[in-house]
């Protein structure tokens, strides 16, 4: 079987959709039963689960820190990979993993903008 980037895109959207509408079998979607014509029209069951077995995605606990506005806009964000990040600045108080990071964050607010804690 010849895999492309139409076919991994295909699996990616399918298994998204699955994601959302979740059946207690993957075949289901396929079956004459309880077919899903937004999945078993897209790719054959056959070839989904050919492509299963080679695409794999591991959830290495990454976390995305992120600083925003009121708005809901972000201005500022740092990628957490793991320990070994907590990184303080000389001068500033280690206020633990968490804390360290709204005030690694906080330090590209432009000075004289008030903030206000809840």
């Amino acid at each position: 079987m010849k895999i492309t980037a139409v076919y991994i895109l295909k699996f990616l959207e399918v298994s998204l959709y699955m994601s959302l509408v979740k059946m207690s079998c993957t075949r289901n979607y396929w079956s004459a039963d309880f077919r899903i014509p937004q999945v078993a029209d897209t790719m054959t069951l056959n070839r989904y689960e050919d492509l299963k077995r080679f695409i794999h995605f591991a959830d290495k606990g990454y976390k995305l820190w992120v600083l925003c506005g009121a708005s809901g806009y972000a201005y500022d964000f740092e990628v957490y990979i793991g320990k070994g990040e907590n990184v303080v600045q000389e001068g500033e108080a280690d206020c633990g993993a968490s804390g360290n990071v709204v005030i690694r964050l906080a330090r590209s607010i432009p000075t004289g903008i008030t903030i206000s804690c809840f």
